[in-house]
């Protein structure tokens, strides 16, 4: 309804106003949650989280984990993204090198990680909601 639209219209001029050569035809939604709203930049493969919902715990998430998210400002977390189908079990030996990466850069705390934060491609189980935790 209306105040989704509000959101990504609001989303959409943050994104604008910090990557000023992404233009409007450049980006479509992904998703609206509860802490954020998604674009995935058709032309790169990159997927934009504005972080537009007020939490009232500070973030963990200071900066960046090489590869595979770093913060830009205080509102956007940029990554790749990972096509794939939603994970539905299975994969322990790809479940275990995605918790040994998480575990070694020892400033991810996650109080998502649920399967459907998942996703499953042929390279392997690949977490997708990084977001304020």
């Amino acid at each position: 309804g209306f105040l989704v639209q509000f959101r990504e219209r609001t989303a959409r001029e943050i994104v604008f106003k910090q990557f000023p050569t992404i233009h409007d035809q450049d980006i479509r939604l992904v998703a609206c949650g509860s802490e954020g709203i998604v674009f995935k930049d058709a032309g790169t493969r990159t997927k934009y989280k504005v972080l537009d919902c007020y939490l009232p715990r500070e973030s963990t998430f200071k900066g960046e984990i090489e590869g595979l998210v770093r913060r830009v400002g205080s509102t956007i977390l940029v990554s790749s993204f990972v096509e794939g189908r939603p994970y539905s079990g299975g994969n322990g030996p790809h479940i275990t090198k995605l918790l040994r990466r998480i575990k070694e850069e020892r400033r991810l705390c996650f109080r998502n990680w649920t399967p459907s934060n998942l996703v499953v491609n042929h390279d392997g189980v690949f977490f997708i909601d990084y977001g304020q935790d």
